[in-house]
C-alpha cells in the first residue's frame, strides 16, 4: 500500500492512507470469534450513545444561542432513536442491552 501508515492496536491493525482507514481485525477475530466481537462492538456503541444522550441536556442549557440550543435538542431526539435501535439489536441477538466503557474514555 503506497504511502500508507500501519497502525497497530491491541486487537487490530489498520492501514491509514490519507483520510482512508482500512482495518483488519485479526487477533480479536480469531481470539473471540466474530459473534463476540460484534457483541463487544455493539456494547461500545451503546456506551457512546448513552454518554452522548446524558450530556446533551447540559449542552443545550449551556448553549449561547437559540439555534445551537435547538440543534442540541433535535440531536437529543435523534440520539434517543439510536439508543432504541441499539436496544432492538441487542434483543435480536438475544443479549441484554449493556454498555461497555470504551478503552479511550476518561
Amino acid at each position: 500500500m503506497p504511502d500508507a501508515k500501519l497502525v497497530l492496536g491491541l486487537d487490530h491493525q489498520a492501514y491509514v492512507l490519507g483520510d482512508i482507514h482500512i482495518m483488519a481485525i485479526t487477533k480479536a477475530a480469531t481470539r473471540k470469534g466474530l459473534s463476540e466481537l460484534f457483541h463487544d462492538t455493539l456494547k461500545d456503541i451503546y456506551f457512546a450513545e448513552k454518554k452522548i444522550l446524558s450530556t446533551q441536556p447540559e449542552m443545550a442549557t449551556a448553549a449561547l444561542s437559540q439555534d445551537l440550543q435547538a440543534a442540541f435538542e433535535k440531536h437529543h431526539g435523534e440520539t434517543q432513536e439510536h439508543v432504541a435501535r441499539l436496544e432492538e439489536i441487542f434483543e435480536i441477538v438475544d443479549k441484554k442491552p449493556q454498555a461497555k466503557t470504551c478503552a479511550n474514555y476518561r
